[in-house]
Formats: C-alpha cells, sequence, structure tokens
C-alpha cells in the first residue's frame, strides 16, 4: 500500500522495500493493484503508521516492524525492540501520547516494554519482558501515610 491506501505490486521485494512496516488485514489479500482500499482498519492503519513515524525522527524510539488488525476497534503494533503496543482506531493523538508519556518513563528506568495498552486512559495496562526495577518509584511520606480506607482512631 501507498500512503494513501492504494494497492501497488511488488513484482521484486528489494532491500529498501523488505523495510517497510508490514499492515496485516484479512482484506488487503483480496485487493486489486490500483485499487484503493477504503477499509476503515486499514485507513486507521495508515494514520497511525504515519503519526509513528513523525515520531521515529527521535533517536532513541524504535522502528516499527508492523501492524496487525486487532479487531474492528484496535491495531497492534510490533516495534523492532520487541514491544507490541495495542491502539484503538480513534483518538489517536491521545493514544500517542500515552505513549510518549510511558517510553519516556521506560527509557530513562531502562525498563523493557514487552506489551502496553494505550487504548485504556488510566491504569495503563503494561507488562515488562524482565522485572522492572521500582526504587524511587513511592515517595518514603506517601508511602507512611495509612490508606484511604482504614478510619483513623477514635477518641
Amino acid at each position: 500500500l501507498d500512503a494513501e491506501g492504494t494497492v501497488f505490486p511488488c513484482e521484486v521485494v528489494t532491500e529498501s522495500y523488505a523495510k517497510l512496516p508490514i499492515i496485516r488485514h484479512s482484506t488487503l489479500a483480496r485487493s486489486r493493484p490500483g485499487q484503493q482500499v477504503a477499509d476503515p482498519q486499514v485507513r486507521a492503519a495508515l494514520a497511525l503508521l504515519s503519526r509513528l513515524q513523525e515520531r521515529q525522527m527521535v533517536p532513541e524510539l524504535p522502528a516499527i516492524l508492523e501492524i496487525e488488525t486487532h479487531s474492528t476497534w484496535g491495531l497492534n503494533v510490533a516495534f523492532q525492540d520487541g514491544t507490541h503496543v495495542l491502539f484503538g482506531i480513534d483518538d489517536q493523538e491521545e493514544q500517542l501520547a500515552r505513549l510518549n508519556r510511558v517510553w519516556i518513563e521506560a527509557r530513562h528506568r531502562q525498563w523493557k516494554i514487552d506489551t502496553l495498552n494505550v487504548i485504556v486512559r488510566e491504569n495503563i495496562p503494561i507488562t515488562f519482558r524482565e522485572a522492572p526495577d521500582l526504587r524511587g518509584l513511592q515517595d518514603p511520606l506517601t508511602a507512611a501515610t495509612p490508606s484511604a480506607h482504614k478510619r483513623p482512631p477514635t477518641r
């Protein structure tokens, strides 16, 4: 596919073509050369790919290997460093902002992310390839505060 979603044949896969990200979707196998794909999931994948490639100008961001349509509402992006991120097809800018916040913290703390779901707005699900170092995440004053569900003693 080109950036506009038009299918074009690749009779010979050159080295530069082999480096391009792959978009996986069931309808693409049935598409004809020259046909523009109108499927909303494919359009969302192309839009997300464009936005992610703009961010790849930052050296520490890994390359995109593939985008797979996860369902009618989701896109699973595989990155070169082994990270898999689940995006929704809507509100991609908000999801990219969440991804940036998590990635900045992960790079700073040298965490190796395995999976991340940026569709979720709060308490973002994340798994790691190895146990993350959590030292310094909780302020000592906060750690010493009694939990909110305990009632203070009565006098």
